[in-house]
């Protein structure tokens, strides 16, 4: 079965596709690759928790070395750590929380191929990402596909096996409150693009 198919066949919301087809949107080395970096910060914050606790401690007369500075000083550095870690999470579930409303509850449009010369920089763009983060895009050529939702013009790159004429129909999985949809190619394969 397609991923084409298993969208057209699946009631929305999709929850049974969700797991699927939302980390190719958002995958996890993503978010692993920023908590990694977001590490830091929790260092920096744990960092001012415990000299502001040796402060405080040394405000109030406690000696250095002594127990009740250790105590202060991590009891501090305890809760800043945890608390700089908040808006990482916050930020990472409002992330999977689009790709899973995409996948969940897209609506399968019909859009129209209208590539212009622009779109050669991205296609070729989009093949150098792919090079480089190690994936496959296969031997498809991306054009331009226009789509109008409520009176506003959307537009995407889809992926096609042959090159296909201005004005040949694709579909497209799209949610209003996504920045991303599916284009699918002919074989009803999905792929991840940026929406214009």
């Amino acid at each position: 079965m397609t991923d084409l198919e298993r969208f057209e066949q699946s009631a929305v919301p999709r929850n049974d596709l969700v797991r699927k087809y939302a980390g190719r949107i958002e995958p996890n080395w993503g978010f692993v690759l920023y908590g990694i970096l977001y590490a830091f910060v929790s260092m920096a914050a744990m960092l001012l928790g415990m000299l502001l606790g040796i402060a405080i401690g040394k405000g109030v007369g406690l000696a250095d070395g002594s127990t009740g500075l250790a105590v202060l000083a991590f009891g501090l550095a305890a809760p800043a750590t945890v608390l700089s870690w908040w808006p990482f999470f916050r930020w990472a579930r409002r992330k999977r929380g689009h790709a899973s409303g995409l996948v969940r509850e897209g609506t399968l449009i019909q859009g129209k191929v209208a590539t212009r010369t622009s779109d050669r920089v991205a296609r070729a763009a989009i093949k150098l990402a792919a090079r480089l983060g190690g994936g496959h895009m296969g031997n498809v050529k991306w054009c331009r596909v226009e789509f109008e939702v409520d009176g506003t013009q959307q537009a995407l790159l889809c992926p096609f096996v042959k090159h296909p004429e201005q004005g040949a129909l694709a579909t497209v999985l799209y949610h209003p409150d996504s920045k991303y949809a599916f284009g699918f190619d002919e074989s009803g394969r999905a792929y991840v693009s940026g929406l214009h």
